[in-house]
């Protein structure tokens, strides 16, 4: 696969300049996934996942390559997601900070998504690693709360934090389209505002999207985990006591 980008990117010729391109930008189990789903089932947009995850000789060239095969399927749009840490710390950059910067200069939009409440965040990310990642229809059970260590839902919460301070400075000076989860992705009528917005912001006309992504989280936190009170004991210890609440 990754040879083949590269042959694509070779054989595309200078760079379609016309073809709309955007960065999602997150810190990660903020509905991201659930974005790209929506944006691949627009007629015109391919949107690729964490296409940077993995290290690559030429990461640009690549982004390109990956453009072109979409321009050839019929896209009129191309964009990827990323964590800052794919510039940071896997691709082999020389501006890593300044990559965002640099993709906007050359007329890509920027997409940044968060999510509003952290501890739900962080739940998320622990119980992701121990379960699974994503569910799709037909996959998902009931749902069973699990254990979780304070400590380690606590320290979670602190690397998100350090993240979307990643994402403060990639994108200082920068316009950006600025999504929340719980605004814009939670229920399938945001999700097809959210779309809308975007397509508007990189030039393609609008058009119905649909998901095979399943939510299983229930919303209120002490339904997520078995020790609800020990959690809120620890958050209460620090500064993230203002999410010791349901």
């Amino acid at each position: 696969m990754p040879a083949r980008a590269y042959a694509e990117y070779a054989l595309s010729g200078p760079p379609a300049t016309s073809q709309p391109r955007f960065l999602i930008l997150t810190s990660g189990r903020s509905g991201s996934e659930l974005l790209v789903t929506l944006l691949n089932s627009h007629p015109q947009i391919t949107c690729d996942g964490e296409l940077l995850l993995t290290r690559r000789v030429w990461p640009e060239r690549f982004m390109e390559g990956r453009a072109a095969r979409a321009r050839r399927g019929g896209k009129t749009a191309y964009g990827i997601k990323a964590l800052p840490a794919h510039f940071l710390d896997v691709q082999h950059l020389e501006d890593p900070w300044g990559f965002p910067r640099h993709l906007a200069d050359k007329g890509w939009k920027m997409i940044r998504l968060r999510r509003a409440n952290r501890l739900h965040q962080a739940i998320s990310s622990v119980r992701a690693n121990q379960t699974q990642w994503h569910y799709r229809r037909g996959e998902a059970g009931a749902f069973q709360p699990i254990r979780m260590d304070p400590n380690q839902v606590v320290a979670t919460m602190y690397v998100i934090e350090w993240t979307e301070n990643q994402i403060d400075e990639m994108f200082k000076g920068l316009d950006y389209v600025d999504l929340y989860y719980e605004n814009d992705l939670e229920d399938a009528a945001s999700q097809a505002v959210t779309v809308t917005n975007i397509s508007e912001v990189i030039g393609v006309p609008p058009a119905p999207t649909s998901t095979d992504l399943v939510r299983v989280n229930p919303r209120q936190t002490r339904d997520m985990v078995t020790n609800y009170d020990e959690i809120v004991a620890e958050l209460r210890r620090n500064r993230f006591a203002d999410y010791a609440v349901d």
